[in-house]
Order: structure tokens, then sequence, then C-alpha cells
């Protein structure tokens, strides 16, 4: 037998092996998306493709009730609930990950398994979506997967998950674990906040934020901060604008903070605990 019809037998192999692993997703405004078993009853899907319950098909046929556990669009994902009885593939450690390793995706877009080999392109630091969500590590995957691949699952050639598929990244098993854990615990992904609106301002030591509005008895008035205070730092991070104090605070709910201001052409620090927002 060649090098190449071996490797070809094997790829078949992994799909025959792992196709149980992935579903099709069914709701009033998808018919198309698929999911990826992540234990014998909780499934993970794209949180675009779901906002409620699903019906999701599987791989002998039937279809199967998914109750919605909850979803964070932040990262796009949504875990559902079944009553049991997945196989999941077991997970891949990101840091045995190179680059140039083959991928294999795997889709139910309809009532068949679908296939597509790619490569991994790239590997980085986490990183945050538009919308503020940490996504723990930057895995990219060449040779883009087909339409109906969004919510799929990632393998390598050993039939490791690595993650799950998304337009042309992977959201890695990492922080899929850490949102699901976060959504079975509170149903959806705890904010850290202020309770203030702030400006940006610039500095002669650089760019920091002004207090432009104090939310009457949430954190920072509990704590002493003041329209007109500059914040400069947190915890020992520059504050630098209003988009990167959202994200700084983003994993940082019901947590005790240090906060460098500037009050009147005097340093402040203030110490406060962090309220909680969806």
């Amino acid at each position: 037998m060649t090098i190449a019809a071996q490797i070809s037998d094997d790829l078949a192999d992994l799909v025959a092996a792992h196709g149980h692993s992935v579903l099709r997703v069914e709701t009033a405004g998808c018919r198309g998306g698929s999911a990826l078993a992540f234990t014998s009853d909780l499934v993970v899907t794209a949180a675009h493709l779901v906002e409620g319950d699903a019906t999701l098909g599987v791989a002998d046929g039937t279809t199967r009730e998914g109750k919605l556990v909850g979803r964070d669009p932040s990262t796009d994902i949504a875990v559902l609930r079944v009553d049991g009885g997945l196989a999941p593939a077991p997970f891949a450690e990101l840091d045995q990950t190179r680059v140039g390793q083959l991928t294999l995706s795997l889709a139910r877009p309809g009532k068949t398994v679908r296939a597509a080999l790619g490569m991994i392109g790239a590997l980085g630091d986490g990183f945050r979506t538009r919308a503020g969500g940490r996504i723990d590590r930057y895995v990219q995957v060449d040779g883009g997967a087909p339409r109906g691949f969004s919510g799929s699952l990632l393998l390598d050639a050993k039939g490791r998950a690595l993650g799950m598929n998304h337009q042309g990244l992977a959201v890695p098993t990492v922080t899929l674990k850490r949102v699901v854990d976060e959504l079975l615990s509170h149903g959806k992904i705890r904010r850290g906040y202020l309770g203030v609106g702030v400006a940006p301002v610039r500095l002669a030591s650089g760019n920091a934020v002004v207090v432009v509005a104090i939310e009457p008895g949430g954190p920072a008035e509990k704590a002493g901060l003041v329209v007109g205070d500059l914040i400069l730092s947190i915890d020992g991070t520059n504050i630098e604008g209003p988009r990167q104090l959202s994200i700084f605070l983003a994993d940082k709910a019901e947590q005790e903070v240090r906060i460098a201001v500037q009050r009147g052409g005097a340093a402040v620090d203030v110490t406060m605990k962090t309220g909680t927002r969806a």
C-alpha cells in the first residue's frame, strides 16, 4: 500500500470513529448548523445558531431535543443539554499542537457526516473578540471549512478534539471548558463592572479615562469614586480608554481590585469589589 493510500484510509477511519461526535442543529432559523458532543449529555455549538432549545440530529438518523443551558455571544458559544448517550471525542492538549499539523473538521449540516481536511496555519496567544469575549489561544486553520461547518468539531490527526470551528479560526477546548463551566454554574457569563460612565482623556503621562457618571448604589459609589476622577490603572494595568476598561473588567466579576486614581491633581488608591452583569 502506498503512503498516500494509507493516509487516505487513516483519515476515513477517523471520520468513521468520530462522526457520531457531531450533531445537526435544527431551529426555526437554522437547519444547516453543526454541534459537537462535549460530554455524554452536553452539546456545544455556535451561539449564533441557537437562541433557545433546538432539535439535534444524531448519527443514527434520529433527533434529540436539546434544552438550552446558556449562551455567550461574546465567544459565540452555546451549550445544550440532552438526555445522555453522546460519545464525545477525547480532548487534545494545545501545548502539544504545532503549526503544520493536519486537522480534520467534522460537521453534520444534513443527515450524514461531512469532513474537511485542513492544517494548523498559525498558533498564538489568546485574544479578545470584538464583543469582549476571551479566546484563550489563537488557532488558525488553513483550508477553510465549507458552509455548514460553523459549530463543527475540529480534530487533530490522532482523533482528539482541538476545538470548535468558527470562521477560519478554532475556539480551543480550553475556552470551551471555561465557558461551559460558567454557563453550567450561572446560566450566563458574568462580567465585572464598576458602575461608572467614562470618557477618554489625554494626559501628559499618557491616556486614561475620566469618570463622567456614577451609578447610584453601584460598586463605584460605594467605594467612594466621584465624577471627575481620572482612572489611571487597575491592578497595575494602565487603562487607556473605555473599551480597554470594559475588556479588563470582563473576567473580574465580584473581585476585589485596586484602582489608581488621580483626583484634583492628587494620587488616590481606591480598593473596591466589582459588580456583576450579564
